[in-house]
């Protein structure tokens, strides 16, 4: 699972946390270790509702994006390749080097 949403309050959580990022639009991305039920419990303990995002892996086809994440780290900082609709998009993960055409996209639960 991940927590999309301000940094002050993903930071209250920083005992669930395995991995945490900074946005440029100034948020944080974090990978959570816990189950949803105690990181709903934690941030209503912390008083925090509606400024923070869970997010869970899942496949689903549509056209809907969410927030890309590599398959092998999962990190947010993948940078995509190629050129829009003329070809596949190869991206390259910026923390563990993975190069690829699959990356995992999670969308708000």
């Amino acid at each position: 699972m991940y927590l999309v949403g301000s940094c002050a309050h993903i930071e209250g959580l920083r005992d669930l946390v395995a991995y945490l990022e900074r946005t440029e639009e100034g948020s944080c991305v974090a990978k959570v270790l816990s189950s949803k039920e105690e990181v709903l419990r934690r941030l209503h303990e912390l008083g925090v509702s509606e400024e923070v995002e869970l997010l869970s892996p899942r496949l689903e086809l549509g056209v809907r994006q969410g927030l890309k994440l590599c398959p092998v780290c999962g990190s947010p900082r993948l940078t995509p390749l190629g050129v829009i609709g003329v070809t596949p998009t190869l991206y390259l993960c910026e923390d563990c080097g993975y190069a690829g055409y699959i990356v995992l996209e999670v969308a708000q639960e």
